[in-house]
């Protein structure tokens, strides 16, 4: 469990997750990626979050999953891991499962299938899960996947609850971002808010977030990490620079409509892992493969 609270900033990679042909979890491969992103100065590793396909790891891979992490990253860097489940008590659940391995947060998004009503919902939900364990918390919203959105008050709500730290926002919505910023400046509380969407990345930590979140990430960390302590350096022209270079590297995720698979034919392209992705989504064909690698050649990755 992390201790130091000032470790939780910069950049989080969204990492995917490795797999083989069978759909279990490629240990060899895992190894390579994170070896990869440790070598490139990232901030930190996120674990079966919606870029690590978190609905179709299979139960029984999770713990060696996370255990092969732990081990490579011997605390350099905290390791989150989400607890996204469709219930409450299948969150706890999780929680139970995981939380005697060496991470040092886990990532909670609001229950989903059964949606969530109101904003009280959404608090109960934290409570409940937050009582369960000690583990710090980061409360994840994507309302696009879970039906409710976080709504800035409400994240200050969740601000009070003991181990809940901070909130990663991929609402994709920039005037709520602002919003929950200035709402916590306000407040003078120092929640950790975490930027989910790439194309805001410049911008957010311009304003002060904590730091960014990225899939896309997998592929470039190193353009994440340049923006990132710019940012520190308040050298705002080469944030916005940084930006661009960054909008043009993410086209590669728009290929195909699974933007994930996009992520990992392009990791297979620079050896990284193979392009397996969880049933019963396509693969990328080998028409988009090769545009992938045409914008990965004029990135300067392959």
């Amino acid at each position: 469990m992390l201790k130091n609270l000032d470790k939780i900033r910069g950049v989080i990679i969204a990492m995917i997750t490795p797999l083989t042909p069978q759909k279990r979890v490629d240990i060899n491969s895992v190894k390579k990626l994170v070896t990869y992103l440790l070598g490139k100065n990232i901030h930190g590793l996120f674990l079966l979050g919606s870029a690590g396909e978190c609905s179709g790891v299979l139960e029984e891979d999770v713990l060696q999953f996370i255990n092969i992490v732990t081990e490579l990253v011997q605390k350099v860097i905290p390791v989150y891991v989400g607890a996204i489940r469709p219930s409450t008590m299948e969150t706890i659940q999780r929680i139970k499962l995981i939380q005697n391995t060496a991470i040092d947060a886990v990532v909670v998004a609001p229950s989903f299938y059964h949606t969530l009503s109101t904003q009280e919902e959404v608090i109960r939900h934290y409570k409940l899960v937050a009582k369960s364990s000690d583990l710090p918390i980061l409360a994840y919203n994507i309302p696009s996947r879970v039906g409710i959105n976080i709504l800035p008050e409400t994240a200050y709500s969740l601000s009070k609850i003991k181990n809940v730290i901070g909130i990663k926002d991929s609402s994709c919505n920039w005037n709520q971002f602002q919003k929950l910023l200035a709402y916590f400046k306000s407040k003078g509380n120092k929640f950790k808010i975490f930027q989910g969407d790439e194309a805001r990345s410049a911008e957010a930590l311009i304003q002060g977030a904590t730091g960014i979140v990225a899939g896309a990430g997998n592929i470039h960390p190193s353009l994440y990490v340049d923006l990132y302590n710019s940012s520190m350096g308040r050298e705002i022209n080469r944030m916005f620079a940084l930006q661009k270079k960054i909008d043009a590297f993410r086209l590669f995720r728009n290929v195909s409509t699974n933007p994930i698979a996009c992520i990992k034919a392009a990791a297979s392209l620079m050896g990284l892992c193979s392009k397996e992705v969880i049933d019963p989504f396509d693969y990328i064909t080998n028409d988009d493969m090769d545009k992938i690698k045409e914008i990965l050649i004029k990135c300067g990755l392959l």
